[in-house]
């Protein structure tokens, strides 16, 4: 990781402060919330829950995308085949 250039080395960290501001930091914002109201699950928890999963899913997306940049960068790009080439028949 040390010896990663500046963008995916950026990313990386992005994606890793979206997902765990997601995993733990609006979870238990959210069991706090949960604990106070009880079993009442309101507008302001649906918007807990969905900020939750928001940062989970934004962080996510961000590490597979910074995991193909790293290897457009560090490989010169990847070559995926689904069955046969047209040259192959």
């Amino acid at each position: 990781m040390l010896e990663m250039q500046p963008r995916p080395h950026r990313l990386l960290i992005f994606s890793f402060i979206a997902y765990v501001t997601g995993a733990l930091g609006f979870e238990m914002l959210g069991g706090w919330y949960f604990q106070l109201h009880g079993a009442q699950k309101d507008l302001l928890y649906g918007l807990m829950s969905t900020g939750e999963e928001s940062l989970e899913m934004i962080g996510m997306t961000a590490f597979a995308y910074t995991l193909l940049i790293y290897i457009e960068t560090v490989h010169k790009g990847i070559v995926v085949q689904v069955g046969e080439a047209p040259g192959d028949r």
